[in-house]
C-alpha cells in the first residue's frame, strides 16, 4: 500500500536537511556587532521592500524610507557574509525568514532574518510552510532575534540536527560593517 501523507513527510524531512545543509548564514559575531553599532540587526536603516501592487517604485522616499526590490537585502546578507567580494558568492538567492518581512524596515536587512539559498531551493523558503518553521527556528538559535510582531519560534518537529555552520567573522566582513552608513 502507497500513503500519500507518509511519503510526503519523508520527502519534506529530506527537503529541510537539504535547506539545513546548503544555507549560508552571518555569523553571529556580525549581528551582535550590528547591535553594538546602531541598536538593531539591520544593515541598511530605513530600507524595505517596495509594495509594487500599491504603486509603490522601488527607490522613491516614503516618508523617508528608501523603496528596494530585494537588492539592499542581497548586499546585506553577502557583505555580512563575505565583505565587499560579493562574487565569492555564486549560485543563492537571498531569502527573508519570516514571511511579509521584507515590507518592514526593522526586518527587510535585518541579518537574523536573512539567509542565502541555493537558487533551486530559494523558493521553499517563501512557500513550504516546515522549511519556514525551521529556518526561524534556527536563526532564533543563532542570533536571539524574530520579529516584533511574531511569537518567539518553538523548535519544530521536523527540525534537523545538522546545519550548515555560518560563515567566519573575518577582517573582511569587519571592514564592511565598519564602512557602513547610518
Amino acid at each position: 500500500m502507497y500513503d500519500a501523507e507518509s511519503l510526503l513527510k519523508h520527502a519534506t524531512k529530506s527537503l529541510i536537511t537539504l535547506v539545513a545543509e546548503s544555507t549560508l548564514w552571518a555569523s553571529p559575531e556580525v549581528y551582535k556587532r550590528l547591535l553594538k553599532q546602531s541598536g538593531s540587526g539591520v544593515w541598511y536603516p530605513n530600507v524595505r521592500r517596495c509594495k509594487k501592487g500599491d504603486g509603490e517604485k522601488k527607490g522613491c522616499a516614503d516618508n523617508g524610507d528608501r523603496l528596494d526590490d530585494n537588492t539592499y537585502a542581497n548586499y546585506a546578507i553577502k557583505k555580512a557574509l563575505v565583505g565587499t567580494n560579493r562574487k565569492l558568492i555564486a549560485g543563492f538567492s537571498v531569502c527573508h525568514i519570516w514571511p511579509k518581512t521584507c515590507y518592514d524596515k526593522k526586518c527587510h536587512t535585518n541579518i537574523a532574518n536573512l539567509v542565502l539559498m541555493p537558487q533551486s531551493l530559494s523558493s521553499l523558503s517563501d512557500f513550504h510552510f516546515e522549511i519556514q518553521l525551521a529556518l526561524q527556528f534556527h536563526s532564533y538559535e543563532l542570533y536571539r532575534w524574530y520579529p516584533d510582531n511574531e511569537k518567539r519560534p518553538a523548535k519544530p518537529k521536523l527540525y534537523p540536527s545538522k546545519w550548515l555552520n555560518p560563515l567566519p567573522f573575518t577582517p573582511e566582513v569587519e571592514s564592511a560593517l565598519n564602512r557602513r552608513k547610518l
